[in-house]
C-alpha cells in the first residue's frame, strides 16, 4: 500500500527562541514574552531580529498599552535601583560626617580638660589654668625682671612705673650744661628741655602743656622755607631766594629784571603780618660794596598780600651792572591763630 507524506499537520512547541537552533516550518517559539510560528526554515534569525518577519509570524502579541506599561515598570525598577544606590552613598557620607564630628568633639574635649598634652608640646586649657593658679595672687608673687635679682612684686612694679611717669611730667628746663644753645645743637641728656623735641603731625596747640613755664614750639620746613609756631598763636616764616638778576633796568635806581615773590611756609590767620626783607650780592669775594643791592617792594604790594603770599620785590642798586647774582632773604612775623 503506498505511503502518503502529509508533512507537519500540527504546531511543534519549541519553547524560548534559541539563536543557535535550527527551526522548521510550524515550529512555535516564545521571544520577549510573545509567541511566534516559523513560516520558513531558518537558523540564527529570531522573530525580533532584523529580517525576522521573513521567517516568523506572530501568534500571541502584546498590545501597545501592555508594552507601555512594561516599559514604565522597567524604568521604575531602574529608578528604584538608582535611588537605592544614592541612598547608600548618602548613608556612607552621613556615617563619615558622624565619625568626623565625633573626632572633633573628642579633640575639643581634650583641649579643654585633658590632663595630658592634646598634641605634642601643647597643654590643655585645664592644665594652663592649674598652672596659673599655682602661682597664687600675682600681686603677692615675686616677678623676676629680665632674669635679674630684682624680685619686686607686680604691685611694686606698677608703683615704680607711676613714679617714673610723674617724674617725666614734672621735668623742667634742663640746666645749661646739658642743653646746647646753638641753632643746630642737640640736647645732651635724656632730661633735655622737651621744647627741643620734634612734634610730628597736626597738633592741637590749644590743649598742649607748657614745659618749665614755656610753651611747646613746633617747627619744620618745606619748599617755601622754614616756619615756627608757638602755642600763644605767634608764627614766624623765613626763606631765602637766589637768582641771576639779568640785565638791569636803567634809571636813578637800577632795578633787576627778576621779580621775587614771597610765599609763606605756613599760612597766617590773615594778611595782617610783617615781612622783613634783606638782600645781598653773591658769588663775589672780598669786602666790596660796589654792587650793594637793596630790596624794593612793588607799589601797593602791601594791599595785594594774602595769608600765604607777602609783597613782591625787585632788587635795586645805585650802580649799573652787566650780570649779577644776588639773593633775597625775608622773615615774616604774624599769627597762625587768634
Amino acid at each position: 500500500m503506498p505511503t502518503l507524506n502529509l508533512g507537519r499537520v500540527r504546531f511543534n512547541m519549541r519553547g524560548p527562541y534559541d539563536p543557535n537552533s535550527d527551526y522548521l516550518t510550524h515550529d512555535v517559539v516564545t521571544d520577549d514574552g510573545q509567541s511566534y510560528v516559523c513560516i520558513a526554515d531558518v537558523t540564527g534569525t529570531g522573530p525580533n531580529d532584523a529580517g525576522g518577519a521573513t521567517y516568523w509570524e506572530g501568534m500571541l502579541l502584546r498590545g501597545a498599552d501592555y508594552n507601555a506599561a512594561r516599559d514604565q515598570a522597567i524604568q521604575a525598577a531602574s529608578d528604584a535601583g538608582s535611588s537605592a544606590s544614592a541612598a547608600g552613598q548618602s548613608a556612607t557620607a552621613a556615617a563619615t560626617n558622624r565619625d568626623d564630628a565625633q573626632a572633633a568633639r573628642d579633640k575639643s574635649q581634650a583641649w579643654a580638660e585633658s590632663d595630658t598634652a592634646p598634641e605634642p608640646g601643647s597643654k590643655s586649657a585645664k592644665t594652663w589654668a592649674e598652672e596659673a593658679a599655682s602661682y597664687g595672687d600675682p600681686n603677692q608673687h615675686n616677678v623676676t625682671a629680665n632674669g635679674s635679682a630684682d624680685t619686686r612684686t607686680a604691685a611694686e612694679w606698677a608703683g615704680q612705673t607711676l613714679s617714673n611717669q610723674q617724674a617725666i611730667n614734672s621735668l623742667g628746663t634742663a640746666s645749661a650744661a646739658n642743653v646746647g644753645t646753638g641753632a643746630n645743637d642737640v640736647p645732651k641728656t635724656s632730661q633735655a628741655d622737651a621744647r627741643y623735641a620734634r612734634l610730628l603731625g597736626q597738633n592741637d596747640f590749644g590743649t598742649m602743656p607748657n614745659v618749665g613755664g614755656s610753651p611747646i614750639v613746633e617747627s619744620d620746613s618745606n619748599d617755601n622755607g622754614h616756619w615756627t609756631r608757638w602755642a600763644d598763636g605767634t608764627q614766624m616764616c623765613r626763606n631765602r631766594k637766589a637768582a641771576d638778576l639779568g640785565t638791569n633796568q636803567g634809571g636813578l635806581l637800577f632795578l633787576s629784571g627778576v621779580e621775587f615773590t614771597t610765599p609763606m611756609a605756613q599760612p597766617f590767620v590773615d594778611a595782617n603780618y610783617n615781612v622783613l626783607p634783606m638782600s645781598a650780592r653773591e658769588g663775589k669775594s672780598g669786602n666790596s660794596y660796589q654792587y650793594a643791592v637793596m630790596p624794593i617792594p612793588q607799589e601797593d604790594s602791601r594791599d595785594a598780600m594774602s595769608s600765604t603770599f607777602g609783597p613782591k620785590f625787585r632788587l635795586g642798586s645805585l650802580q649799573s651792572w652787566g650780570n649779577l647774582n644776588a639773593s633775597l632773604w625775608y622773615t615774616a612775623w604774624g599769627r597762625w591763630k587768634n
